[in-house]
């Protein structure tokens, strides 16, 4: 597995949202995605510059994205964090699956059948 495929759906991904003060407008946006874009563990980003707020979907540690902020010359803070819970889980989405598929199939069935008996009649 690796973490750096976009959109890796990881049981211990987080959302993890960060102030950076020096976020104003579009050029600062652009400067933090180039450097974002790419590295390990990062799987979607979120940036509000109203709010001066930057809100990562990763795998990493908090800890390696204020370093990587840093680096830019614009220091974050970690304003808070939470499990991702956007993406269903692979058994729940075989399991839904399975009874869309079931359903369809009743519907089919039930459908043949008020035909058959129609043209019987």
């Amino acid at each position: 597995m690796r973490l750096n495929e976009p959109n890796t759906v990881e049981a211990r991904q987080k959302v993890s949202t960060f102030l950076v003060g020096d976020l104003c407008c579009a050029t600062e946006e652009q400067i933090l995605r180039k450097k974002l874009n790419g590295k390990p563990g990062i799987a979607k980003l979120e940036f509000n510059v109203l709010t001066h707020q930057l809100t990562i979907t990763h795998a990493g540690e908090d800890d390696q994205i204020l370093r990587w902020l840093r680096e830019t010359g614009m220091p974050g803070r970690l304003i808070g964090n939470r499990e991702d819970r956007t993406r269903p889980r692979r058994a729940t989405i075989q399991r839904v699956s399975t009874a869309v598929a079931g359903l369809l199939l009743l519907q089919h069935a039930g459908s043949a059948r008020i035909q058959f008996s129609w043209k019987m009649n």
